[in-house]
């Protein structure tokens, strides 16, 4: 019942993924800025709400019943991107 977070770091780019069972709120990421635009997609069956501006995906949450998850770029990822890492973690896998 703990948030579990990994993050890695080029420079001064990093991409942080969290993930916690059973959260109070969907939103775990930790990333109150405001953005441009906030829509949706269906990653293998479950809803991801991805953050943008200017063309780049800044913070992408999804909830799969269980499991709250967050994904964050602080340089931006192409939609395309950051929708190939959400598609590789293990949630999409067990369908």
């Amino acid at each position: 019942d703990s948030l579990i977070q990994i993050s890695y770091t080029n420079g001064n780019e990093s991409i942080l993924y969290r993930t916690e069972k059973n959260p109070e709120e969907n939103d775990i990421s930790g990333d109150y800025n405001t953005y441009e635009h906030e829509d949706n997609e269906s990653v293998n069956g479950i809803s991801v709400t991805l953050k943008s501006n200017d063309n780049l995906c800044y913070t992408a949450l999804w909830h799969d019943g269980d499991f709250a998850y967050s994904l964050n770029s602080s340089a931006g990822l192409e939609r395309e991107e950051i929708l190939k890492i959400i598609e590789s973690t293990d949630f999409s896998k067990s369908e």
